[in-house]
């Protein structure tokens, strides 16, 4: 497949390890990491070979429709849209750019690509056909498709994020350190990493803004943040 990719550098490079010894993949600005990992740069004539535009980045509904409004227009109308809606739902992604019968959502976040599986969802009401173009681009990388409700936040990323948060928690009441939180989880339970190490290999800003999105949308004091998660957030580098 020929597929378009947008994001932030890192995660680029991150997706086209998989993306591109299997699938065509385009980046419009020549950056030469993303050359270097497969990315071939587009232009005008390789614009019109385009089948999927895939954005990985981290953002509002709102945020993403600025993003993705203009480079949407520019694509002939079979190209199908499949987003990280980690942050918000397809549904209304879909809604704000007029396109909720060609775009899927997928739930992701940073360095967690080693899982079997990729979460799924199609926006509300739409046909079960909209599946179809979804295996010929995540099975060849090896990926097991998870169809779910359309929801904030998906499933792993959803669990993962209110993990974190409770270890901020339970640190900033004073119960145990970092390390100590960490090493318990991953010899209690068997976690390949802690919740402080997932934390910063996810980035703490992730699972804040996750956080924040779900107790703004849902209400639920299980998804308030720790304020010791605001603090590592706001200080990451």
């Amino acid at each position: 497949m020929h597929i378009l990719l947008i994001g932030a550098e890192d995660v680029l490079i991150e997706w086209l390890k998989l993306l591109s010894p299997h699938h065509t993949c385009y980046v419009s600005e020549p950056a030469e990491r993303l050359i270097e990992a497969g990315a071939i740069t587009l232009d005008e004539e390789k614009a019109g070979k385009v089948e999927i535009l895939f954005d990985t980045t981290i953002s509002s509904s709102r945020s993403k429709a600025e993003l993705l409004s203009d480079v949407v227009r520019a694509m002939p109308g079979s190209v199908s849209v499949v987003s990280n809606t980690v942050l918000t739902t397809v549904t209304e992604l879909g809604a704000s750019l007029g396109i909720a019968h060609r775009i899927a959502g997928f739930g992701y976040l940073p360095t967690l690509l080693d899982a079997d599986i990729i979460e799924v969802a199609i926006p509300y009401g739409a046909d079960d056909s909209m599946k179809t173009f979804l295996t010929p681009l995540f099975e060849p990388i090896g990926k097991k498709l998870e169809f779910i409700d359309d929801a904030i936040g998906f499933v792993f990323p959803r669990v993962l994020a209110t993990i974190v948060n409770e270890a901020a928690f339970t640190m900033q009441q004073g119960v145990a350190d970092e390390a100590a939180i960490d090493t318990a989880m991953k010899l209690g339970v068997n976690y390949p990493e802690g919740p402080f190490g997932w934390g910063r290999k996810i980035g703490f800003g992730n699972i804040y803004a996750l956080l924040q999105v779900l107790h703004l949308e849902l209400g639920d004091d299980r998804y308030r943040p720790a304020p010791l998660l605001k603090k590592l957030a706001l200080t990451e580098v």
